[in-house]
């Protein structure tokens, strides 16, 4: 098992653009923690104490817990596991819950990595999108943190936000390169489904984000963080040399891990499961031992296809030697003549055993890895119910 994921669900307010499992009624808080450490202690009591090498609090707001809930949650995952010494042990954390008393206190948990849900420096940003901070407040939380010793710190960007031109783009930009932050992730503003934006959207009340001004934005995003000393090491994701994201990385090159609370998925190839996304169901089901919704048995070429999109998102690329070994020669056949047309567009780029998307096709990235899938050939797999 390489990684442990928790899912805290609760927020202050709700974000407009979120579709994340949340709820802003933190009633069951003090019940939700008790109901993952009885789910810990189920499914790692029985697995002879395997070695952790990342731990994610993520929501949600992990933020929101206190030192004894969030102290024992971890407790408990070293209860039943061996955290290795270097383990990467990170909390989201939202600006205004980062305060003096709060950072010791992570500290003293055994935090070592804050991802910090900023979004944007500018106030006309936050507003609509219903942050529950100011951009001076996003910089001092980040000011704070490395006072107190934080040195591996992650900072969330939104770009394509309406109202936003290239220079307001800019100076958010600006502003995260002059802090102390190692690693940024910068994501385009999506409209989800039945989320406050979509409906604001629908009724006429707020206008659709550009896509010219999200493409615009992103290579601006590219250039000045290439200048500014950052790898971008995944489509979204940049760090300064050292600070990938542990956990995140093991997610992309398809390691095993463990989620607890509602929502929250597990992986042990070629299964992977789900927890129910209610958090009154998910304690009472916690309870009866059984908060799982519902498991896949991934086929083959399910495995093969996350593979090569999870690969292909990084931008060390997707490694054809590897896959072959690891699926055999008819799909790697597949997969090869599947990719000739975006090799002959430059789509992609083929350079040795690698093939990677070309930096002027990165906002394609969907598109290309779709065009990449190999077929079902029906082998085993399926979902099933527990």
């Amino acid at each position: 098992m390489s990684g442990i994921y928790i899912h805290i669900p609760f927020c202050r307010q709700a974000c407009h653009y979120c579709n994340f499992h949340f709820s802003v009624n933190r009633r069951l808080l003090p019940e939700m923690v008790e109901a993952i450490q009885t789910e810990m202690d189920r499914k790692l009591g029985v697995q002879n104490r395997p070695a952790t090498e990342t731990i994610y609090l993520g929501g949600g707001t992990p933020s929101l817990l206190s030192y004894r809930q969030l102290s024992d949650l971890i407790d408990r995952i070293r209860k039943h596991t061996r955290v290795v010494p270097d383990a990467e042990i990170t909390l989201e954390a939202n600006p205004e819950d980062i305060t003096p008393a709060h950072l010791q206190e992570w500290r003293n948990a055994g935090i070592n990595r804050l991802s910090i849900g900023i979004q944007s420096f500018n106030d006309n940003d936050l507003l609509r999108l219903n942050r529950n901070h100011t951009g001076v407040m996003a910089e001092e939380a980040v000011l704070s943190a490395a006072s107190f010793g934080f040195d591996n710190i992650s900072i969330d960007l939104i770009y394509g936000i309406q109202g936003s031109g290239p220079d307001d783009w800019k100076k958010n930009i600006d502003k995260a390169l002059l802090l102390p932050v190692q690693h940024i992730s910068a994501y385009a503003l999506t409209v989800e489904p039945k989320t406050a934006m979509e409906v604001r959207i629908r009724r006429g009340q707020d206008e659709h984000p550009s896509e010219t001004a999200m493409v615009e934005q992103f290579y601006l995003l590219l250039q000045m963080l290439e200048d500014g000393g950052y790898e971008q090491y995944e489509t979204s994701n940049f760090c300064r040399p050292g600070h990938i994201s542990r956990h995140n990385t093991s997610y992309w090159e398809g390691k095993p891990y463990l989620g607890f609370g509602p929502s929250a998925h597990s992986y042990d190839p070629p299964v992977r499961s789900w927890n129910l996304s209610n958090n009154t169901l998910y304690i009472q089901q916690v309870r009866a031992q059984m908060p799982e919704a519902a498991s896949e048995v991934l086929t083959m070429e399910q495995q093969a296809n996350e593979y090569i999109m999870l690969q292909l998102r990084m931008r060390k690329g997707l490694d054809l030697s590897a896959f072959r070994l690891r699926f055999g020669s008819p799909l790697y056949d597949q997969l090869q003549q599947n990719a000739v047309h975006s090799i002959q567009t430059g789509q992609l780029v083929h350079s040795g055993n690698i093939l990677c998307i070309s930096k002027p096709s990165l906002m394609l990235a969907d598109g290309i890895i779709a065009g990449l899938f190999v077929e079902d050939q029906g082998l085993s797999g399926g979902e099933a119910g527990i």
